[in-house]
């Protein structure tokens, strides 16, 4: 579970100022130099800021255009079961709340001076005299229409659904109003799909399925007052491809190539061979000893916990004394942080990896492997993974032999430029017992239902008994996607193909199986490790009841069964709670029920539930975090004197730590909860990634024996 974009974005959104300037003057003057002042449309937005993608990042299944199609799963894994839209998104609208992606906008500074003309309408407002170089709408919306006509933005041209088509920017926002801004949106009966906020100005952008009902938000917004703001919102242009941005920026020389470079890499790769800039990509630690690797997480995880130290400081006057002691006794800190916990495996730990399939450096092969870089950061090309060290040589094998079968495929790969094409990602799942679960995704486009079942056929075929039988796969499924299933919101099914249904897994002397989609940590020595620590923090007692929110398939739950009185599961996925119950029977645990609900929406039923005195609640969200309302269900349910928190992306999960600590007030209900000492654990070696184990209690103890 696994990302600083800002100058790039920076450059994405000048560069689209800049060609759109140069349109109003060329428009306006053939001959117009630099000395002619720049105009641009009223409805010019800042552009929207996306996700950047490490390539060792596990990504959804999501399509998006022009998108990062398969990025690289080596580092962290995203579960499905989070809020989420089956939707096309566009480069920079795929954003997975990573705070490492937020723009920072006193940041973005230019020397360049741009006027607006909402600016220049400002300045003449008041002259008596007409103003002759005043565009009237007609002309504007012609230039709007030729900017849009330029190349980095013909993907929203495509028969293919896109939300940046109906964005709008929200301005004026209350400072401390964006973690509401979806639930306000959701209360004007507005359908909002992604939402990007900065709060330290004040704008957001919300994209829409479609024009209906990004009018309807333009008309309830503006002039909407909100803590003491009086909103304005106004449509918002469409973010320009990246990838196209980097082609024209590229030598002409380039730019004329019949067979251009996919990647030219950057000044400080240009010196490395494909496979070294592959694995800095993938495994951005793998030349530090695994000694210094810890040390590097270490100080990252006090960094967040210090973060958090201030904030509270900053936010809870109420609180400072209590944190003046803890600071004292934890070296500045809020709480203590013990020495972080290593991963018992260093090599092909990995047991869930999706593979990229593109085209290599050079355009001029087909590739199963690892993206280079990031699509907003202009990358597309793919590499060969096998000397990756954080695959198992099974995994590597199945991506070598597969990328034999796509070699000989009639169908070409998928661009994520153009959206042509259709072999697009291999997902493969590992056991420790030696299960392998393939998973080829393919986008159909215009296929007809024959030719897809030949396509199928011919994956039997080869993993049965063509060349790839001698991977040992096990368990083969196919994906089929369809970019314009998005428009109307369908959601694709894994279509089981041959061999078993599931992979089973052994963990602490337990069996789990595992389904396509089925969330599972990584490395599943290291998530020993993790789940033996959970447990020693939860005081385990014959008579506790032990609450499992977000638990997913129910693995921590089970590992705990047997130690108390009972556990309840709460997920949201209809299909983890499935294989939640199934892996229950295959273990004989009795004592454990689950439900498939919202957190926030059994509150009453929690405290039902957690009928003892010595309840504890263990909250294991995906990378995201959760929403500040299913904190405050927990901190509703008296009956949970401690919580667990255990987080892939501690510097995400802030926000999630604040919400449980902040004082009781009118809208927060619930004594709250203080931080009392955090472990990391490594579960992600050779990666900048690691988990984060939380211990929270209800009463403000000056020491703990936990």
């Amino acid at each position: 579970m696994e990302r600083n974009p800002e100058s790039t974005l920076f450059r994405f959104e000048t560069a689209s100022r800049m060609d759109e300037a140069k349109i109003t003057s060329d428009d306006k003057n053939p001959s117009s130099n630099a000395s002619n002042v720049i105009q641009l449309p009223l409805e010019v937005a800042k552009n929207d800021v996306g996700h950047e993608t490490n390539p060792s990042v596990h990504s959804s299944n999501t399509v998006m255009p022009p998108k990062e199609a398969g990025t690289n799963d080596a580092a962290g894994e995203t579960d499905s079961s989070v809020e989420s839209s089956n939707v096309v998104q566009s480069p920079l609208e795929d954003a997975k709340t990573d705070p490492s992606c937020e723009r920072n906008p006193s940041a973005d500074k230019t020397d360049t001076k741009v006027t607006t003309e909402s600016e220049l309408v400002s300045a003449t407002a008041d002259s008596a005299m007409p103003n002759p170089s005043k565009k009237s709408d007609d002309e504007k919306s012609k230039t709007e229409e030729l900017l849009l006509q330029k190349e980095e933005y013909s993907y929203i041209q495509r028969d293919i659904f896109t939300s940046e088509i109906f964005k709008i920017e929200i301005q004026q926002m209350p400072r401390f109003g964006f973690s509401e801004l979806r639930k306000k949106l959701l209360n004007l009966e507005l359908r909002p799909i992604k939402i990007k906020g900065f709060p330290h100005d004040g704008y957001a952008f919300v994209t829409f399925r479609n024009e209906e009902d990004r009018e309807a938000a333009l008309l309830k917004i503006n002039g909407f007052q909100w803590k003491g703001h009086l909103l304005t919102a106004k449509k918002s242009r469409p973010t320009a491809d990246p990838l196209v941005l980097k082609r024209k920026a590229a030598p002409a020389s380039e730019q004329n190539s019949k067979k251009p470079k996919l990647d030219d890499g950057n000044n400080q790769d240009e010196n490395l061979t494909p496979d070294e800039r592959l694995k800095k990509a993938v495994m951005p630690l793998y030349e530090l000893p695994y000694e210094d690797q810890l040390n590097v997480k270490s100080s990252n995880i006090k960094s967040v916990l210090t973060k958090l130290t201030w904030e509270v400081h900053n936010t809870c006057p109420e609180l400072r004394g209590w944190l003046k002691k803890q600071k004292t006794k934890n070296s500045g800190c809020i709480c203590e942080i013990l020495p972080i916990m290593p991963s018992p495996v260093l090599k092909g730990y990995r047991n869930k990896s999706e593979f990229t399939i593109g085209m290599n450096l050079e355009g001029t092969e087909r590739v199963v492997g690892f993206r280079f870089g990031s699509y907003r950061d202009g990358s597309s090309a793919v590499g060969d993974p096998s000397n990756c060290m954080i695959l198992s040589e099974a995994m590597a094998k199945v991506a070598k032999i597969f990328q034999e079968f796509v070699h000989q495929s009639q169908y070409p790969v998928y661009d994520a430029q153009t959206h042509d094409g259709y072999w697009r990602q291999l997902t493969v799942r590992t056991t420790t017992l030696g299960d392998i679960m393939a998973i080829p995704e393919f986008c159909s486009q215009q296929l007809s239902i024959d030719k897809v079942e030949e396509v199928k056929n011919s994956l039997k075929t080869f993993f049965s008994e063509g060349a790839g039988k001698e991977c040992g796969v096990t368990s083969l499924y196919f994906n089929c996607q369809n970019d314009r299933h998005a428009s109307a919101g369908r959601c694709n099914e894994y279509e089981f193909l041959m061999g078993e249904k599931w992979i089973t897994e052994s963990l602490l002397e337990m069996k789990f199986q595992i389904s396509p989609d089925a969330f599972f940590q990584v490395n599943s020595l290291a998530t020993g490790v993790l789940y033996k620590q959970i447990a020693e923090w939860c005081r385990l007692e014959s008579d506790n009841v032990v609450l499992d929110i977000c638990c997913g398939t129910g693995t921590i739950g089970l590992t705990l069964a047997n130690h108390v009185k009972k556990v309840i599961g709460v997920e949201m996925s209809a299909r983890a709670i499935e294989d939640a119950k199934r892996n229950a029977v295959l273990n004989g645990v009795e004592n454990i029920e689950f439900h498939c609900a919202k957190a926030e929406d059994v509150t009453e039923q929690m405290k039902v539930w957690a009928r003892s005195e010595k309840a504890v609640a263990i909250v294991d969200p995906p990378r995201p975090g959760l929403r500040g309302k299913v904190m405050y269900a927990i901190r509703r349910c008296p009956q949970i004197c401690r919580l667990i928190y255990v987080s892939c992306n501690p510097a995400g999960a802030l926000q999630n730590f604040m919400d449980l600590i902040r004082p009781v007030s009118r809208r927060i209900k619930g004594e709250p909860f203080y931080p009392v000492k955090a472990i990391p654990v490594d579960l992600f070696p050779h990666t900048k990634h690691c988990e984060l184990v939380l211990l929270f209690e209800r009463e403000k103890n000056d020491s703990s024996d936990a």
